[in-house]
């Protein structure tokens, strides 16, 4: 395979993505755990400030804020679920799964689950007020369960193209929409007055009360 950095002409869309494929693999390591991505904003590289600018800027630009951040049950297991050292590793009698389950949950908390958590606490303290959620919703027989980006199918309705999707295959439908009506009730109303409304009480997040909603039927 060449690489594309190296070719003056334009090159075919599946050379690129070979490419992207190689080089996450590389990146990944022996095990196939490190599943960061690779091509994200850095910050202090323009147009994104540094650290200290950064920190400036949203003490700055908090008041006033009205703002939704969350994650998801299983943040890693898109990523994890077809790793081969971690299949290997629940083949093994007893521990086997608990122990894979326990690098997944490892791996999504400090790739996302205190990264966010750290973002809202931030943002609170500096004026904003912050909602916080967990989108715990999976399917029974899915070996993903509530992974990164099961929820973004929710809040578009029951639209056909959703339904192949692996992380929603063997979905009830009668889940789908009440719990699809319940988020776009809450998304719409935030989008209206800056308040989310749910039929059970979501408080906005404070150093006092760091209250996380939970998203399921």
């Amino acid at each position: 395979m060449s690489d594309p950095r190296t070719l003056a002409q334009s090159v075919p869309v599946a050379d690129v993505l070979d490419a992207q494929t190689a080089l996450a693999r590389e990146a990944a390591g022996r095990l196939g755990l490190r599943t960061v991505p690779l091509f994200r904003p850095v910050a202090g590289v323009g147009p994104l400030p540094d650290a200290a600018r950064w920190a400036a800027c949203l003490a700055g630009r908090a008041p006033g804020l009205d703002i939704i951040i969350g994650t998801t049950g299983r943040k890693m297991s898109a990523f994890y679920a077809l790793n081969p050292a971690l299949r290997r590793l629940r083949r093994v009698p007893a521990l086997g799964s608990v122990t894979a389950d326990a690098v997944e949950r490892a791996a999504g908390a400090v790739c996302f689950d205190r990264p966010a958590r750290r973002l809202a606490a931030r943002l609170s303290e500096a004026g904003a007020r912050v909602w916080t959620y967990r989108f715990d919703y999976a399917v029974p027989a899915s070996p993903f369960g509530a992974t990164h980006s099961i929820e973004l199918p929710f809040p578009f309705g029951t639209d056909a193209d959703w339904t192949t999707a692996p992380m929603l295959a063997g979905a009830d439908p009668h889940d789908i929409d009440i719990l699809g009506r319940a988020l776009r009730t809450a998304w719409l109303s935030f989008i209206r007055t800056g308040t989310p409304t749910t039929d059970t009480p979501w408080p906005p997040l404070t150093a006092a009360a760091p209250a996380v909603h939970r998203w399921h039927p």
